[in-house]
């Protein structure tokens, strides 16, 4: 729960888009393509985002903000490099809380999530094993998406993520 909530905060902080739902690996390069889908957020999340309250379209469920090439959100290149890998879980009434986790942790989470896990069984755990080799990882709870972010940005040791690949 609150995956986009989440990811719309980041965005909104600066960080690079890459997906809402899914990530496109490309294993000949060993890189994550983006595959930017509009993020869909709840009615009682629109309050968090009032600068972007009239770019939303839709309502309850099918409210999303459209990505346009001159929009808030800024897209990822078309080679980004994964640096972090994050494990969230939304707590209503909780406080934040980010911890290391390990790349191990993470790539089982990862498997357990993946869609093609099944067709492309060991090449899916060898790809997904390369995603998470340079990474670091982290299990974050959270309850206010741009406290969350924060703690996200402070982490991941980028003094200035708009300028951040």
């Amino acid at each position: 729960a609150g995956k986009s909530t989440l990811t719309l905060a980041l965005a909104s902080s600066g960080a690079r888009f890459l997906s809402d739902e899914l990530l496109v690996f490309d294993p000949k390069r060993g890189v994550a393509v983006p595959f930017p889908r509009s993020p869909k957020i709840r009615d009682e999340c629109v309050d968090y985002f009032s600068d972007l309250a009239e770019d939303f379209v839709g309502t309850g469920e099918a409210r999303f903000l459209p990505i346009t090439e001159e929009g808030p959100i800024l897209l990822a290149g078309i080679d980004p490099v994964i640096h972090t890998i994050v494990l969230p879980r939304w707590r209503e009434g909780g406080t934040e809380s980010l911890s290391s986790v390990s790349q191990g942790e993470s790539l089982l989470h990862l498997t357990a999530s993946a869609l093609n896990f099944g067709t492309h069984r060991l090449q899916s755990l060898d790809h997904l094993s390369s995603l998470v080799s340079n990474a670091r990882c982290f299990r974050l709870d959270w309850t206010h998406p741009f406290a969350a972010s924060r703690a996200l940005i402070q982490a991941s040791g980028i003094d200035e993520i708009e300028d951040a690949p």
